[in-house]
């Protein structure tokens, strides 16, 4: 049975009934309801289309001619002869790839539309170097940290994309949208010619990273400090200068609102690369008091994808807020190494935020802090996606690997720019053609038509004049000048005496006609 979108009476408006739920109020106990009146047109989608199964005829019909055309004891290949036979296998060879062209796009889409998206790189090269956290971090967090070193330019009002899947949502938020895996974009790509591209439009699930503006509440509770560094134990830190850092440390997950950790920058003395689990210190303590929380969470986003010949990149995007499984984030294994990750993160970072304190009152600081923790965090589950998906099954690649939704496909192709000197050189030759036409009308009565060659001359020449170029046979030359070597009658062109035989036998006897 065909699939059906809808019911049988096809043109139909569908009444559809909705809950109207005021804010605030449980859905559950909501008794308002309203009709809404759908102006969609349902119909069934048909097994065959029309215009592929005509495709498919017009095809083999080409086969057929293609046949008659190579056929050996048919007198049509006989008058095409090698040259007009290759002429025509082209044409119907074109016409033939055009149909084929027009039904596999439709199979191809629908293949397509069965494609994996997930927590994925693009094609980065077979080189293990080339696939690990910190590389991943790398490509990843550069296009945003090359693009925003600048901190006199403003915030976008926007979404705005970076690189191939990070999306600076506001000035507080950034996620790390999952995108086409490695073999989806390297399939596109061998598909594409020149300066060819894909768009893809897809709904799929991203690494979110949020400032939390509520932190200011937790910052003076010891049993939640003590909670946090009883997880992953270790507050990290890395120096820039001589006097200022920045720091790190990891928090706790839940299955019902993901990761959250603490991050700021710190003015004062320490080593290249450090750690600390001790609350009470002074340099924990100094850090309480200036640390930023962020949570990390999978959410629902949209994102816009080009894909050319040689890279993928992001194009845009927008994120609900809507919580997928955060189940992911709760396994260890797939935290960031803060000893490896922090440097790549920090170098940009500190480098651009000085300890000028006008520099920590730019409004690109809490967006370099979400890219670069959502980076971290991003990359590592890249890393690690393949063993935690051995490791737990289904739970986890449902959430790493799996179809979009809301997706659409758009190709676009190089064509001819269209210019008045281009319809100007196509309209030459029909120009030309038809300009001769006219000028052999004008010339109907000349006594000269398609047949015209040498049994025309040699069907009238008077043989008794043929023994004054005796001797000539081998020479082709004459000692004196043809006088007379046809006996044509005279044509009477608009009263004037017009014998063109003669002149032509005589520039063939090498002499000018004379009479």
């Amino acid at each position: 049975m065909a699939p059906s979108a809808s019911s049988s009476k096809k043109d139909a408006p569908v009444s559809v009934p909705m809950r109207l739920v005021e804010p605030g109020h449980d859905p559950a106990s909501a008794e308002e309801t309203t009709t809404v009146t759908s102006i969609g047109i349902p119909r069934n989608k048909p097994m065959w289309e029309n215009p592929d199964l005509a495709a498919i005829a017009m095809s083999f019909a080409c086969l057929g001619i293609a046949v008659v055309v190579l056929q050996r004891n048919r007198a049509i290949s006989w008058r095409l002869g090698f040259n007009g036979q290759i002429i025509v296998i082209r044409f119907l060879l074109s016409i033939m790839q055009l149909l084929t062209r027009k039904i596999a796009s439709a199979a191809f889409l629908i293949l397509e539309s069965r494609s994996s998206y997930g927590v994925s790189v693009p094609p980065l090269g077979d080189f293990g170097a080339f696939n690990n956290s910190i590389y991943y971090m790398i490509t990843s967090y550069a296009p945003f940290a090359s693009a925003t070193s600048n901190l006199s330019i403003p915030l976008p009002d926007t979404p705005t994309a970076y690189g191939y899947n990070t999306l600076l949502l506001d000035s507080q938020s950034t996620a790390m949208l999952d995108m086409p895996t490695s073999e989806y974009t390297a399939k596109i790509q061998e598909k594409l010619q020149g300066n060819d591209f894909w768009t893809l439009e897809a709904t799929v699930n991203a690494t979110g990273t949020r400032y939390n503006t509520t932190f200011d509440e937790l910052k003076k509770n010891t049993e939640f400090w003590e909670d946090t560094i009883s997880g992953p134990g270790y507050l990290y830190s890395t120096l820039s200068g001589d006097e200022f850092s920045q720091e790190y440390l990891e928090g706790n997950a839940t299955l019902h609102d993901g990761l959250y950790c603490l991050a700021g920058l710190f003015t004062g003395p320490r080593s290249w690369i450090d750690y600390n689990s001790n609350i009470t210190s002074p340099d924990f303590v100094s850090f309480q008091s200036t640390a930023m929380m962020f949570n990390i969470r999978r959410e629902r986003c949209s994102g816009t994808w080009q894909v050319n010949r040689t890279a993928i990149n992001l194009l845009g995007g927008m994120c609900t807020g809507e919580l997928t499984d955060q189940f992911i984030l709760t396994d260890r294994n797939v935290r960031p190494f803060w000893f490896g990750a922090l440097p790549v993160w920090s170098t940009p970072l500190l480098t651009t935020f000085t300890i000028n304190s006008e520099d920590l009152l730019s409004a690109w600081l809490i967006p370099a802090f979400t890219a670069g923790i959502g980076g971290g965090n991003w990359a590592r589950i890249a890393e690690q996606r393949f063993n935690v998906m051995a490791y737990w099954g289904a739970r986890v690649t449902n959430e790493l690997l799996y179809p979009p939704s809301d997706k659409t496909i758009t190709a676009t192709t190089a064509t001819l720019k269209v210019t008045w000197p281009l319809y100007l050189l196509l309209a030459v030759q029909p120009l030309l053609a038809l300009a001769m036409l006219i000028t052999s009308t004008v010339l109907y009565t000349t006594p000269i038509a398609k047949g015209f060659g040498l049994v025309s001359v040699l069907s009238g020449v008077d043989k008794e004049s043929l023994s004054l170029i005796s001797g000539a046979g081998l020479s082709g030359e004459s000692g004196r000048q043809c006088l007379r070597c046809l006996s044509f009658m005279k044509a009477m062109v608009k009263g004037n005496s017009f014998d063109v035989c003669s002149t032509v036998l005589a520039r063939m006897l090498g002499h000018p006609k004379v009479w």
